[in-house]
């Protein structure tokens, strides 16, 4: 498959929020990006990464800052080895690999569930027949192969002919997908933009979020 340009796409390490807390706040501290933790198991480690939408990141000493007075500050880890063995438990990153004067505790308070292992054989082979097909430009074979090869793990749905809200709407097509923060949308737009047909107009946006209600009876079992 390597010789027509297609590649096995890498695995990806779980991502995710953890919280630094510490018992005394008269001080500021500092958690430098780099900082190791590990699972109360110790079989999964992690590392402070930079993260600019966190309040507590400061960019020009590369550290999440705790100022003084202030308990407790979230940062971003992610997991050294790739795949679904860095998706973790809640509560089971509690290590810190070193000490960290001014911090007392780590903990994440919800469970990682980004990290992708690589790409099988047979997702390979699907895919690969997706690619084939869509060296052909403008066909919907193409747009679909378009979007999945932006990443592992990627979902999407492919519409055609519809309005994103609803209704006829001849010509037009939209795609959603699963991540989709604002640079997966950017990434798979120029993706099928490159490939699209003349005129033909389109769109790309992230799934919504669907929350289910689950309900259900425990019964012990006798002793």
């Amino acid at each position: 498959m390597g010789d027509f340009g297609l590649i096995r796409e890498a695995a990806i390490p779980a991502t995710g929020e953890v919280t630094f807390a510490r018992f005394s706040s008269s001080s500021t501290a500092y958690i430098p990006v780099g900082t190791q933790l590990s699972t109360s198991d110790g079989t999964q480690q992690f590392l402070v990464i930079a993260d600019t939408t966190r309040a507590a990141f400061n960019a020009s000493t590369d550290t999440y800052i705790v100022p003084a007075g202030t308990a407790s500050i979230t940062a971003t880890v992610q997991a050294v080895n790739a795949g679904v063995q860095g998706n973790v438990n809640a509560d089971t990153i509690t290590v810190l690999s070193a000490a960290i004067p001014g911090v007392d505790t780590v903990n994440n308070g919800a469970p990682f569930a980004s990290g992708v292992n690589a790409e099988s054989d047979a997702a390979l082979k699907t895919r690969f027949q997706l690619y084939i097909s869509g060296l052909k430009e403008g066909t919907k074979a193409a747009v679909a192969s378009a979007v999945a090869n932006l990443q592992l793990g990627l979902q999407y749905s492919l519409t055609e002919n519809l309005a994103y809200g609803g209704g006829a709407q001849p010509g037009y097509f939209y795609v959603v997908i699963n991540p989709g923060t604002s640079g997966d949308i950017a990434a798979a737009y120029a993706a099928i933009d490159a490939i699209r047909p003349l005129s033909v107009t389109f769109g790309v946006f992230a799934a919504t979020q669907v929350t289910a209600a689950v309900a259900l009876t425990a019964i012990a079992a006798t002793g």
